[in-house]
This record gives structure tokens, sequence and C-alpha cells, in this order.
């Protein structure tokens, strides 16, 4: 029993901890999400490096302009400063953050499901880009998805609690 309790608690600090350093981590050339949950085969490419992340690899640091591709079956999860975003299998997409009030999912191909923290800094936006849209969000439970058609894309978005922004590009 004490064993865990003791595992318990371990656990909760180490996320207190990831917690707090995400909230400190610098905007520049530092981290701004954490690859924290990987399962099936999932290619991450940082700075041109492309390598394949394995389930159960520590939690990766993601920086600006960092990719991810889930392949069939595969999924991730990233945590951001004020969003959780779970990546579904056959997605594509890039993570940016062009300021410090925004941060950016370019979402290539598939589906991600994003929560955002309405408490954490309500100036800071989260944008979900498609080829042909912007789903402008500040706090919220949503998913979007980018289905490929004959010439064109198709974008879906679906908002669980909360409201969002839907741009047509």
């Amino acid at each position: 029993g004490s064993l865990v309790a003791a595992a318990a608690g371990f656990l909760l600090l180490s996320g207190l901890l990831l917690k707090e350093h995400r909230a400190h981590s610098d905007g520049g050339g530092g981290s701004i999400a954490g690859l924290d949950r990987v399962s099936g085969t999932v290619v991450l490419t940082q700075e041109g490096n492309v390598r394949v992340v394995s389930a159960g690899a520590a939690e990766r640091a993601l920086r600006d302009g960092d990719a991810l591709q889930t392949a069939a079956g595969a999924h991730a999860h990233v945590a951001t400063h004020k969003s959780s975003v779970n990546v579904s299998e056959s997605t594509e997409l890039k993570l940016s953050r062009p300021s410090a009030a925004e941060e950016r999912i370019s979402l290539r191909r598939g589906r991600v499901d994003v929560s955002v923290d309405k408490a954490v800094e309500t100036k800071r936006s989260v944008v979900v880009e498609t080829p042909d849209a912007e789903v402008v969000v500040r706090g919220t439970v949503f998913d979007v998805r980018v289905e490929p058609l004959a010439n064109a894309t198709n974008t879906r978005v679906h908002v669980t609690r909360g409201s969002v922004w839907v741009l047509a590009q």
C-alpha cells in the first residue's frame, strides 16, 4: 500500500514539475511542446532530421517548426503550454509559435482532438490551420479533420465545449 502511495506521489510531483517547466520555458528556440505519448509508428521531423519515435520513449521536447506524422493505427499526444492535442492515425502536422500570444498547429491531413485550457493566459490563442481554413480558439474542446477531395481538401470542425472561429482561406 505504501509503495503504491509513494509511486502515485512521485507521478504527481513529476507532472507538477513538468507543468511548471513548460510554463517557464522560453518562446525563442526552446521547447514549445512535449510529445509525451506514442503508440504505433510516429515519425518526428526536427531541424531536417527524421526519426521514428517508439512507444515508451521518454517525453520529447518539440520546438518551433517540428513536424509529426502518424501511420495507420498510430496515435500520439502533444502537450503545449495552453493545449492538449491528441493526434489520430494517418495525420500530418507541424507545430509553431509565431508569437508569445499564439500557438499554431498546421494540420496538413488527418485529425487532431484539441482541448484548450481556458484558465491559462486568456489573451493567448491556439490556431489550427488547415489547407482551406483557420480555427481560432481561446478556451474550448474541439476536433479538426482534413479530408482530401479531388483537387482540394475539406476541413471539418466539431466543437464539444465552448466556441471557435472558423476562417476560410
